[in-house]
């Protein structure tokens, strides 16, 4: 399964605003905080593989 690459945008209450790196001006859309890594910040790069969400160095 081929990684796909995120920037979190915003943390609205219990949920994250996601957009596809490759495509930054689309539409942002929800992901639950409990799905990410604790130590998640607006702005941060995240891939997801392997059905798991990490922030990316």
């Amino acid at each position: 399964m081929e990684p796909i690459h995120y920037i979190l945008l915003r943390i609205d209450g219990d949920y994250a605003q996601l957009v596809s790196a490759e495509e930054p001006l689309s539409t942002p859309f929800p992901v639950a905080l409990a799905l990410l890594p604790d130590s998640v910040r607006e702005g941060d790069h995240l891939v997801w593989q392997n059905l798991e969400y990490a922030v990316q160095p």
